[in-house]
């Protein structure tokens, strides 16, 4: 699943119709709480599209589940602002957003 990173702060509302400081992020845990009921391993990310080659720097919450004893992967990242070596080799550099 893919959502806007501010998705983990969802709470309750109060009265006003505003979000509940004290209560901030409840929401969201009850949602991965109803998942993991279900039997779902459940993990959350926040990655930036521009580590996997996309020409924009947005951030987004991705969630992943899955049943069963298999584990969780995740993507490496393909690209790097530089395209600087690491560990793991050269990655690419990023796409500019703008052509």
């Amino acid at each position: 699943m893919e959502n806007v990173i501010e998705f983990r702060e969802w709470g309750p509302l109060g009265t006003n119709g505003l979000p509940l400081k004290r209560r901030k992020g409840e929401t969201y845990q009850a949602f991965l709480n109803a998942l993991r009921s279900l039997g779902y391993t459940v993990e959350d990310r926040v990655l930036c599209a521009a580590d996997y080659g996309d020409p924009t720097s947005r951030k987004r919450l991705f969630i992943r589940a899955r049943k069963g004893n298999r584990k969780i992967t995740w993507p490496e990242p393909t690209h790097s602002p530089r395209g600087e070596a690491t560990l793991f080799g050269s990655p690419s550099q990023c796409p500019p957003a703008a052509f």
